[in-house]
């Protein structure tokens, strides 16, 4: 994996303090990712350019990278959306 550049730490960092400690341990679950379905809506954090993605079994991406729309509250995702089409 490269190091990634200042900007993608930033944003990584700010996504991440949108999330309450419980949803921080939700999304840190293996369990929530391995469990992904076709059409589940997710934000990599490693490619946040991206937006909002939605999970194909042809999807390619680091587990421990990505928020799950259903890790977060409906008020956290909204956060997250805003934060991304800022």
């Amino acid at each position: 994996m490269s190091k990634p550049t200042q900007t993608e730490l930033v944003d990584r960092n700010t996504v991440l303090k949108l999330l309450s400690d419980e949803e921080v341990s939700r999304v840190s679950m293996a369990e929530t990712k391995s469990a992904l379905i076709d059409g589940a809506e997710y934000v990599d954090l490693a490619h946040l350019d991206q937006g909002v993605q939605r999970f194909t079994s042809s999807a390619s991406f680091q587990k421990d990278d990505i928020v799950t729309r259903t890790a977060v509250s409906d008020q956290t995702w909204s956060k997250i959306i805003s934060r991304l089409t800022n």
